[in-house]
């Protein structure tokens, strides 16, 4: 079964360009899986360096006609649906039938999976949290100043309660 994974929004791999820069670059991944971008504004600018990454065999840019031109040399392929704004469906349709992708999974945040819960074009959902706390940055600060900025969390408890409601509870680490 091929699968194209994972499929993040510009804006998550746009916070991890800078580790990007500076990180080995293996190669790509012979064995891995593609990695597909939604980059309707042309914003993600180290292509090379995430093919180089060492997770996946390749990178594809998913662009709408609105998406301004890369640059020539900057190579990467791209898929090209929509209008103004990516068209997520019709990008969902060209992934199985140009790279034979069966599963699709989305490691992004608020903005890709509300679009994609919005045109119901989800079939399952899997929530990660992450045991740290985010820096100060775009929209991911505490009301207030927390002074925890980046602090490192230990599992304390979980718990499943009714109606598939699950508990975590995180202690900070000293």
């Amino acid at each position: 079964m091929s699968q194209t994974s994972p499929s993040p929004g510009a804006d998550t791999i746009l916070a991890q360009e800078e580790l990007l820069a500076s990180a080995p670059g293996p190669g790509p991944a012979e064995d891995g899986p593609l990695l597909a971008v939604v980059d309707g504004r042309g914003r993600v600018s180290r292509w090379t360096e995430l093919r180089d990454a060492g997770h996946w065999s390749d990178v594809l840019a998913l662009h709408s006609q609105a998406t301004s031109p890369h640059p020539a040399a900057r190579r990467v392929r791209q898929l090209v649906e929509g209008t103004e704004r990516v068209d997520l469906e019709a990008v969902l349709r060209a992934l199985a039938e140009t790279e034979g992708a069966r599963t699709v999974r989305v490691d992004s945040g608020g903005a890709l999976n509300g679009a994609l819960l919005a045109a119901d074009l989800l079939d399952e959902v899997s929530l990660l949290v992450h045991p740290c706390l985010a820096g100060p940055g775009e929209g991911h600060m505490w009301h207030g100043a927390s002074g925890r900025s980046g602090a490192v969390l230990e599992l304390v408890a979980n718990e499943s309660l009714r109606d598939g409601l699950v508990w975590l509870r995180y202690r900070l680490r000293r």
